[in-house]
């Protein structure tokens, strides 16, 4: 399957496919997109003129409506054919069964300074998802369209999250919350770090409490951009 290098050209074979998969369907138009995505129709518009890039946030909703999958709708890594892991599945997991297990994208984040934007590329190797059992989806209330997962760079969070643990982190939670953990655009670069409230100001704090090794940061205007709340980990260490 061709990979289209430009996201309207992803957009324009998305909907087409979609297009012939339900014949009952004879237009999808651009309203109809932007509703989907959670959108204005201009930003489809800009979608389709390769004016701006999309979101993961918007483009998982959309990608389960077009059927496709949203890596792939996102920035053309991949195939277009809907994985189990993200369109096909991502609102079904409420029927499925306690064993069942939930597939949520393993990604890596890309960032710029300064905005609240990002994009999200295949963290790398045979791994493409990390799975979650559905129970405990369910238990904690989440959205699976809302969750990806990445893994933990560095000691910073030693001894709550290690070097190469997975955090699930939920991108619909942006509101910073006092001693909480999240994933955090601080001045481009993807940092998970507690948010601690103090003297009328956010701060960006670490764990591990090593002497000189991590110094609290400021979390204020556009340098510091909650990404979205860590909400699940994962970790070889006992």
């Amino acid at each position: 399957m061709e990979n289209f290098n430009l996201l309207s050209e992803r957009l324009k074979w998305a909907v087409e496919r979609r297009l012939g998969l339900e014949p009952k369907i004879t237009r999808i138009t651009k309203g109809k997109l932007a509703l989907e995505a959670g959108v204005s129709p201009p930003a489809v518009g800009y979608w389709f003129s390769d004016t701006n890039g999309i979101q993961a946030t918007q483009a998982r909703p959309l990608a389960k409506f077009l059927m496709v999958d949203p890596v792939w709708l996102e920035n053309g890594t991949g195939t277009p054919e809907a994985k189990e892991s993200a369109a096909a599945a991502s609102f079904e997991w409420m029927n499925e069964g306690l064993d069942s297990y939930i597939p949520i994208p393993l990604v890596e984040f890309r960032l710029t300074a300064g905005i609240s934007g990002y994009q999200t590329v295949p963290l790398g190797g045979d791994a493409t998802s990390f799975l979650v059992r559905s129970a405990r989806i369910r238990k904690l209330g989440l959205n699976p369209a809302n969750l990806v997962a990445t893994e933990v760079k560095g000691d910073s969070m030693e001894t709550t999250l290690f070097n190469g643990d997975i955090a699930v982190v939920d991108t619909s939670k942006t509101q910073p919350i006092d001693d909480v953990v999240f994933a955090v655009n601080y001045e481009g670069e993807a940092v998970v770090k507690r948010l601690a409230r103090n003297a009328g100001e956010w701060w960006l704090t670490s764990d591990n409490e090593s002497p000189g090794r991590h110094q609290k940061k400021v979390c204020r205007g556009d340098h510091c951009i909650i990404v979205g709340q860590v909400v699940i980990k994962e970790s070889d260490r006992i």
